[in-house]
């Protein structure tokens, strides 16, 4: 399942797979407006999906093939790519 333009809900994503199983992956991915399609991508882990919402943070994912990604803080000022050791595709 793709999940795209909102955060993700994982309260939902856990009642969902507890109805109906664990047998669907669940990808999340983000892409500005100005993209027109999605820029980056986060597969959603079995140990993400069962850690409390609270623990999740904000997870915009890695870059797709081709895509240059650029970080940058409320000034427009880059700052550095923040990746969690835990799980390698959290940025």
């Amino acid at each position: 399942m793709i999940f795209g333009g909102e955060p993700v809900d994982i309260d939902a994503v856990q009642r969902w797979r507890a109805e109906r199983g664990r047998h669907t992956e669940f990808v999340n991915m983000y892409g500005i407006t100005e993209t027109t399609v999605f820029a980056t991508y986060h597969r959603l882990t079995e140990s993400r999906l069962t850690a409390p919402a609270a623990d999740l943070g904000d997870t915009i994912g890695r870059p797709l093939d081709g895509i240059t990604l650029r970080l940058l803080d409320e000034h427009g000022v880059p700052g550095p790519a923040r990746n969690d050791r835990r799980d390698p595709h959290r940025w």
